[in-house]
C-alpha cells in the first residue's frame, strides 16, 4: 500500500478496462484526469485533481466494481434485466430515442428475462418432482422389501443364485442373530410420539412400551420400516406421562438377539 509520496516507476503504464494509470513520477492519469500526490503535475490536457494517497487507494481497488453495473449474483441479475425492461420506455423517451431504438432495448431485456424465467420454472418443477420421488420411493421400497422377504422365504431361493441375479443379497457383513440389537429413538411430532429405529440386519422389529415405573412391557407394534407412531392418547388428558420404549429384532417372525436400549419421553407436557 502507498501512503505519503508515491515511488517513481518511470515508463510504467497499467491499463484497467480503459482507465490508464501512468507511473511517471507522482502522477496518475485516468483517461485524461490527472491525480497529483504532493507535487506539481506535468502538463496534461485533462483536469488536475489534488487528492491524498488514501483516497487514491480506495478508488483504485474499487475501480473494477465501479466500471461494471451488471450484478454477479444470478438473483440480482434477474431483477436487473426485469427493471431495465420495465423502465426502458420511459428512460429512452427522456433521452430522445426513437421508438425503434427503445423497442430494440426492450426486446433484448425481455429475451434475458425469458431465458432466466424458463430456468427458474424448471428448477421449481425439479424440486417438486424430487419431493414426489422421495415420497413415492418410501412407499415403494417398503412394499418391495415385503415382497423380497416373501420370495426369500421360498424353499428354492438361494442367496448366491436368485439373490445374486435380482441383486437382493444382503451386505457382505456376517449376520449374527444372537447378538443383533436394534437401535431406537423417540421424538414428538405433530402431537404424537414417533419411534425411529434401525433393524441392524434383522427383518423387522417388535416395539414394546410401558409407563415409567411399571415392570411389564406391552407390545405396541411389529414393523419392518421406520418410523412407527404410537397413536395412544393420554390415559388422563390433564396428566402428562413418562413413556418408555424398547425394540426387539425379528427374523423370520421370531424375536432374536438383544433388546434395544430403553428410551424415555415425556408425553402431554
Amino acid at each position: 500500500m502507498f501512503f505519503g509520496t508515491i515511488p517513481v516507476f518511470a515508463s510504467a503504464v497499467l491499463v484497467f478496462g480503459g482507465a490508464v494509470l501512468v507511473f511517471g513520477g507522482a502522477v496518475l492519469a485516468f483517461g485524461g484526469a490527472v491525480l497529483v500526490f504532493g507535487g506539481a503535475a506535468p502538463e496534461s490536457s485533462g483536469a488536475v485533481l489534488g487528492v491524498g494517497a488514501g483516497v487514491f487507494l480506495a478508488r483504485f481497488f474499487n475501480l473494477q466494481s465501479l466500471m461494471d453495473y451488471l450484478p454477479r449474483q444470478r438473483s440480482e441479475l434477474f431483477h436487473w434485466w426485469t427493471n431495465f425492461r420495465n423502465h426502458a420506455a420511459g428512460a429512452g423517451a427522456n433521452l430522445g430515442l426513437t421508438p425503434e431504438e427503445i423497442s430494440a432495448a426492450e426486446v433484448l431485456a425481455q429475451a434475458a428475462v425469458d431465458c432466466m424465467s424458463d430456468t427458474n420454472a424448471a428448477v421449481s418443477t425439479l424440486r417438486g418432482c424430487r419431493a414426489r420421488e422421495r415420497a413415492n420411493l418410501r412407499t415403494l421400497e417398503k412394499q418391495m422389501r415385503l415382497l423380497v422377504r416373501n420370495w426369500k422365504a421360498r424353499p428354492g431361493f438361494e442367496e448366491k443364485g436368485t439373490g445374486g441375479v435380482l441383486r437382493v443379497r444382503g451386505g457382505t457383513k456376517e449376520f449374527h442373530p444372537g447378538s443383533c440389537k436394534p437401535t431406537l429413538k423417540a421424538v414428538i411430532a405433530g402431537g404424537k410420539i414417533v419411534l425411529k429405529f434401525r433393524k441392524n440386519g434383522a427383518d423387522a422389529v417388535n416395539l414394546y412400551t410401558r409407563l415409567n415405573g411399571e415392570a411389564e412391557w406391552t407390545k405396541l407394534a411389529h414393523d419392518s420400516s421406520s418410523p412407527c407412531m404410537d397413536p395412544r392418547p393420554l390415559a388422563n388428558p390433564n396428566v402428562p406421562e413418562v413413556r418408555e420404549y424398547r425394540a426387539m429384532a425379528v427374523a423370520k417372525d421370531v424375536e432374536i438377539g438383544q433388546p434395544s436400549n430403553i428410551v424415555r419421553i415425556v408425553f402431554g407436557a
